[in-house]
């Protein structure tokens, strides 16, 4: 198991940068994961784009491509090339964090300002609750129209049209459907019947040859027995059939009979320290790795990325137990929290940091937008009220609700983004709520490191931890300032501890 895979995310405003500056961000990039033992897998581009905009074609591209899991990081030159509002970036890594994939940056390898990333993580607690508090409120109005049998948005199923927000049946591509069915019914294999549909260039409603995967998701699709799912709920016999449910049955249990199951299933386990542990003596990256012995136990462990990947031979760190590691991690904050001094000076490092924030320009377009469209529909109600009405005025009228409706989606969505405005004693009364969290629960755990830790610092016989309390705002320290302001006994002491590491529990071999 590795979590070193990356990819890279650039951009450059049309005002102030050129095309070069994109060639140089992904040159530093590249030389970032080399020295961290990262391996670059792709990288999305966004040129003359501003970073307050979040409408970012290849940023949107990357955030949904996290979804995949194919990578765990995202890097990028300076923090400022993800976003350059606090709050529209808190909410984008939250998005990424749940897909399991965190953002580096190539420059600065502890934050300019450490208090936001605390106050990122207010934010981010924020975005949870937002995304739930909105998702409720979709998905009751999803739920009316599910009860209804209408369709829910998204892809359109293939074999079906959509007419008035009915299903309603495409007898040519139904045809195709009820041929796969019962070819696949009768025992043909998925890669004769692919092979089928592409000598007939036959696609998918996107217009792309069938894959195996979009093979197998129309064979398990109830919505071809005329059942719809919404939520965990199904409801039958609600839109039009097109497959029997005889051969549907016959189907499911071939599916079934042919997936395999893997001898042994490798569950996924967070690496709660991914992204923050380096090793002291060649600054490379700690990285995810398992090893497995002969009855099938599962060893989990931390190890030095450069010295995993033959880069750096010499380095002399030796590989920790995972487990073993990240208590020690916790408990070292959870020391940390419970120190009243600590935690007011971060809460009045984190007001300094919102107050700081810029207004959301975004919020304020949309509310333009919004006065703008409410404008052009009063004068539509007007002219009604004259008695001007056309051919088009009930189609216009139609667009500009819909639009309205949008708008007021939209606003929900960028309210996140408001300035907010927060008291020491506020944000003090949330840094408090982290002495309650309960030890076993490992969302909590992620969290508390996640907030209060910068960079954890890893030698063989001891761990030095950076908290993200600086001495002054806007301090910029690197790995190698800080190991070498630890030579020089230079750090502040409520930045860091340290522990020595009993042999028995230091390594695995």
């Amino acid at each position: 198991m590795e979590n070193n895979k990356a990819v890279v995310y650039a951009r450059y405003s049309s005002d102030k940068q050129t095309e070069q500056s994109i060639e140089g961000q992904l040159r530093e990039c590249q030389a970032y994961a080399e020295r961290k033992g990262i391996r670059i897998i792709g990288q999305y581009v966004d040129r003359a784009l501003s970073g307050r905009m979040d409408a970012r074609p290849d940023f949107q591209r990357m955030v949904r491509d996290s979804k995949k899991k194919l990578f765990d990081f995202v890097i990028v030159y300076q923090f400022d090339r993800f976003a350059r509002d606090r709050y529209d970036s808190a909410n984008y890594k939250h998005i990424l964090k749940q897909n399991g994939v965190k953002v580096l940056s190539a420059k600065e390898d502890i934050s300019s300002d450490p208090a936001g990333i605390m106050l990122e993580t207010m934010l981010e607690g924020m975005a949870e609750y937002f995304s739930a508090e909105l998702s409720v409120k979709v998905k009751r109005g999803m739920k009316e129209s599910f009860m209804k049998g209408n369709y829910l948005g998204g892809g359109t199923t293939y074999g079906y049209d959509v007419f008035e927000q009915k299903y309603v049946i495409n007898e040519k591509e139904a045809k195709v459907v009820r041929k796969v069915f019962e070819d696949y019914s009768k025992g043909i294999r998925s890669q004769v019947i692919r092979k089928w549909l592409k000598d007939n260039d036959i696609k998918t409603k996107r217009g792309v040859n069938f894959a195996t995967s979009s093979l197998m998701q129309m064979l398990a699709n109830k919505k071809y027995i005329g059942t719809l799912t919404f939520a965990k709920q199904e409801i039958e016999d609600i839109i039009p059939p097109i497959i029997d449910k005889a051969i549907f049955l016959r189907v499911q249990e071939r599916i079934k009979k042919n997936m395999r199951t893997p001898a042994k299933q490798k569950a996924h386990e967070p690496y709660i320290l991914s992204g923050k542990l380096f090793c002291a003596y060649c600054k490379a990256l700690m990285i995810a790795d398992s090893g497995t012995n002969h009855q099938g136990t599962i060893y989990r462990y931390y190890k030095c990325a450069s010295k995993k990947h033959a880069r750096n031979k010499e380095c002399i760190k030796t590989q920790v137990i995972k487990a073993y590691l990240e208590n020690l991690v916790f408990n070292a904050v959870k020391q940390f929290i419970f120190n009243d001094e600590i935690l007011k000076k971060a809460a009045k490092q984190i007001v300094a940091v919102a107050m700081r924030q810029d207004e959301n320009t975004n919020l304020m377009k949309l509310e333009k937008q919004l006065d703008d469209t409410q404008k052009q529909i009063e004068n539509f109600l007007y002219a009604i009220g004259q008695g001007i009405i056309t051919a088009d005025t009930k189609t216009k009228m139609l667009e500009l609700e819909a639009s309205k409706a949008d708008i007021l989606y939209r606003i929900d969505g960028e309210k996140l983004n408001t300035t907010i405005k927060l008291t020491e004693d506020e944000v003090l009364f949330w840094l408090l709520q982290f002495r309650q969290g309960k030890e076993d629960d490992n969302a909590f755990r992620e969290r508390l490191i996640d907030t209060f830790v910068n960079k954890v610092i890893l030698y063989n016989d001891k761990v030095v931890i950076i908290f993200n309390i600086k001495g002054q705002d806007g301090e910029q320290i690197s790995v190698d300032e800080i190991i070498k302001d630890l030579e020089n006994d230079k750090v502040e002491k409520f930045e860091y501890e340290q522990y020595g590491v009993p042999e028995r529990n230091r390594t695995f071999n």
